[in-house]
């Protein structure tokens, strides 16, 4: 938990103050964002950390597992360096500018307040039958309780979230259409995700799909 904590935070933290000098570090929009950060990633490590292993070799998932797996590896690449390139943008342009009370900056930390929020929800709920390495059945069976219920995909509509909410708070409106390149990513994977939940729960999971929507409630 600690670790990709200060992972992320470093990289933010180098990021801006090579963009914009270590000034940036004091800007309030800049230090609501380094929180929100802090809290994804402290929320995140918390609840996972039963049912994610350490290490994950090639030689340790179902090859039918691979292209799920190296959908989010890539995935999250991607999404770092979306992350970077905003928090470039902040230090270099947009923190001339940037205030937290403007109402899209306010829509920004809304969006990614309930992004944390809603990972937690699903993530608590999961529990120990988390895991970011593979699908397979449960002995508890196919999980429909509580976000899911909802969404197929909660915890994937979170990440959806956040990285809407960062361009807003970051005064990056402009940079938005960036994020259709992660999210292409995780289509990609959600679809590979599904494929394999078929295969595992080939009696519930059909029937789940048709009174549940992919990601947005009511919508897809």
């Amino acid at each position: 938990m600690v670790g990709p904590l200060l992972f992320r935070l470093l990289i933010a933290l180098a990021v801006a103050a090579i963009a914009g000098g270590t000034a940036v570090w004091r800007r309030p929009t800049f230090l609501i964002f380094l929180a929100l950060e802090a809290a994804w990633s402290v929320s995140e490590g918390f609840f996972s950390r039963g049912g994610r292993p350490t290490v994950v070799t090639s030689g340790s998932i179902n090859p039918r597992q691979v292209p799920f797996v190296m959908a989010g590896k890539l995935y999250l690449l991607l999404r770092m360096v979306y992350h970077a390139i905003l928090v470039a943008y902040f230090a270099r342009i947009g923190a001339i500018a940037a205030s937290p009370r403007t109402p899209v900056a306010v829509a920004g930390i809304s969006a990614m307040v309930m992004a944390i929020l809603l990972r937690v929800w699903s993530m608590k709920t999961l529990g120990e039958r988390f895991r970011g390495y593979e699908v397979r059945a449960e002995a508890q069976g196919l999980e429909t309780r509580g976000p899911y219920a909802i969404v197929r995909h909660p915890g994937y509509l979170a990440f959806i979230l956040f990285d809407i909410g960062m361009p807003l708070l970051l005064n990056g409106v402009r940079l938005l259409p960036l994020v259709v390149v992660p999210l292409a990513v995780m289509f990609r994977r959600v679809s590979a995700e599904e494929q394999l939940l078929l295969e595992a729960y080939p009696a519930d999971y059909p029937r789940y799909v048709t009174r549940t929507r992919r990601l947005v409630p009511l919508i897809y």
